[in-house]
């Protein structure tokens, strides 16, 4: 859910209520769309100036140019940063991963998140 002191927007739709499964750790996320922004990015308007600065070409410019001068070892922290972009762009949902999260969250594994 990002930090609370951003004001992100989220919409979570209930679309049936059913009878709990006793063999079932809750809550379960059961679909969703889109991947969250990275973390501590802002907020939504630290998102979008992020997004600027990340655009999708100037990032996979600066992997080739970090593969051209074999600096990747150098630049960890940097391609760290774009990998996460890429990723953001690519805009792929992990139901599986947030289940994962909510799980850990659920049974009190809280650091682990």
């Amino acid at each position: 859910m990002g930090a609370w002191r951003y004001w992100w927007r989220h919409q979570i739709r209930v679309e049936a209520i059913l009878t709990p499964d006793s063999n079932q750790t809750y809550p379960i996320c059961t679909d969703g769309k889109g991947v969250c922004p990275p973390e501590n990015c802002g907020g939504p308007w630290g998102f979008m100036k992020a997004r600027e600065e990340f655009f999708l070409w100037d990032v996979l410019e600066r992997f080739a140019l970090m593969l051209e001068n074999k600096k990747i070892d150098m630049d960890r922290e940097e391609a760290s940063k774009l990998l996460t972009w890429l990723l953001v762009y690519q805009n792929r949902f992990d139901r599986q991963k947030v289940n994962q999260n909510l799980l850990k969250y659920a049974t009190g594994v809280r650091e682990l998140m």
